[in-house]
């Protein structure tokens, strides 16, 4: 019996012919894998990614290791590395090819800020675009490029950013009409002052979508999937108020670091609010995709941001990889039916065999550093759920070593269901129960 009650709330689940259909189009839900940086292992992420529900994988083709010589395109070096795994890939997961960084044949070698840089990256682009487009349509422009990223710069100019993305554009549809170009790739972005100032100068007039990066695990304050939820939702109406609230949305990048130093979370922590961000994604069909940062852990005596991985350096999994494993293929299909009431969501997703209700509360722990994650909410809210269907076989689902919460057959029609902590409650239940309402 639990002492403490939050709040009462009732789901009633319904079965019904007509389904609140979300979306029919699957989301994308893929991993940064950095072959192209000698950061992860194909062995590793071959037999990791064939048994998970993803779709995708992210990785770089450096400009300077395709033209060492002026006008003249070889694959070598780290470029050769990725292009290589998307060959032996098959295209059995979609690749997203990021084209970046600078090439010092060409201005100061960063940022392509000049004309002769811009054509030259354009040719660099089309080229990639014909070698690549048997096996995917994907493309991003850059990354991160607001903060200068790939040169010595702390700030990339808005104007060279759209002049580089208008003809890089035009590049690649003189290849052909279907490769996707993903403009942006931006970093944070207080306030989202800096895209904004590139949609004043036309950038998304040249985009087949817009990518952007979500982190927060070094924020001050708010740490965790809900403050990403506020900045996408701020995001949705900036683009709205400028006529591009149906641009396709793509987030390129998303994770925590699971370490004990500043700004590392724990690997609870990291699963449970990559499991509550590929949810709350789900449920926005304007976001075609989403990529975790990252595959697998890079040496952390080589690289600044390491400890994202699913898996560790070792080729152990993590339990954020153990969630986008088991979960992955189940959520990508997105919601039949979700409904939200006083801070509770709740979405049903369908499976081949059977259907699973994702209920979740408004987050209520926040960890700066591993010694303060809170493991237990000590109000925890009570949530009945009620169907004209047979909830005896329901299931509790505990996976990956994290459980949450209770749930209690209150009635062969009914069970009571507490939330305990952030990480959602999963019920396994019969394929004909396909609606719920919060009540």
């Amino acid at each position: 019996m639990i002492k403490k009650v939050f709040s009462l709330l009732m789901l009633c689940i319904l079965s019904t012919t007509t389904i609140a259909d979300i979306t029919t189009k699957d989301l994308i839900i893929g991993v940064g894998t950095h072959f192209g940086q000698s950061a992860s292992y194909y062995h590793n992420f071959k037999l990791w990614s064939y048994s998970s529900g993803i779709t995708s994988f992210r990785d770089e083709i450096y400009w300077s290791n395709v033209e060492k010589v002026k006008y003249k395109f070889v694959l070598s070096d780290g470029a050769k590395r990725t292009y290589e795994t998307i060959i032996e890939n098959k295209a059995q997961l979609k690749p997203l090819v990021i084209l970046n960084y600078g090439n010092k044949l060409y201005g100061k070698g960063g940022l392509p800020n000049d004309i002769d840089s811009i054509r030259a990256f354009g040719r660099y682009a089309k080229w990639i675009v014909n070698k690549t487009k048997k096996y995917t349509d994907m493309y991003e422009l850059w990354n991160e490029w607001n903060i200068g990223m790939g040169s010595e710069d702390k700030y990339g100019s808005e104007i060279a950013y759209v002049k580089l993305a208008k003809h890089t554009y035009a590049e690649l549809k003189n290849v052909d009409t279907s490769p996707k170009l993903l403009v942006g790739a931006l970093a944070k972005d207080n306030g989202w002052s800096w895209l904004e100032s590139s949609i004043k100068l036309g950038l998304l007039e040249v985009a087949d979508g817009l990518s952007i990066h979500l982190y927060n695990h070094c924020n001050n304050k708010k740490i965790g999937s809900d403050e990403l939820v506020e900045r996408l939702d701020s995001l949705s109406r900036m683009l709205s108020k400028y006529g591009f609230e149906d641009i396709p949305i793509y987030i390129t990048e998303i994770g925590w670091p699971m370490h004990e130093n500043n700004c590392g979370v724990t690997q609870k922590f990291a699963a449970t609010h990559i499991l509550r961000s590929l949810l709350e994604i789900s449920l926005r069909e304007t976001i075609h995709g989403v990529w975790i940062y990252e595959f697998m852990d890079r040496p952390k005596n080589k690289y600044k941001d390491y400890g994202f991985g699913l898996l560790s350096e070792e080729g152990s999994e993590k339990k954020s990889g153990c969630i986008v494993r088991n979960y992955a293929d189940i959520i990508k299909k997105r919601p039949v039916y979700s409904n939200t009431k006083n801070s509770i969501k709740a979405a049903i997703f369908s499976s081949w065999d059977s259907n699973y209700i994702f209920i979740w509360a408004k987050q209520r722990t926040e960890s700066k550093h591993n010694k303060m994650f809170r493991n237990k909410i000590k109000s925890p809210k009570i949530t009945l759920i009620k169907s004209n269907k047979d909830l005896a076989n329901s299931k509790l689902m505990n996976l990956c070593g994290i459980m949450s919460g209770t749930i209690e057959i209150v009635s062969k029609d009914k069970l009571s269901v507490s939330i305990d902590s952030d990480y959602p409650i999963i019920i396994k239940v019969n394929k004909n129960i396909d609606t719920v309402s919060i009540i």
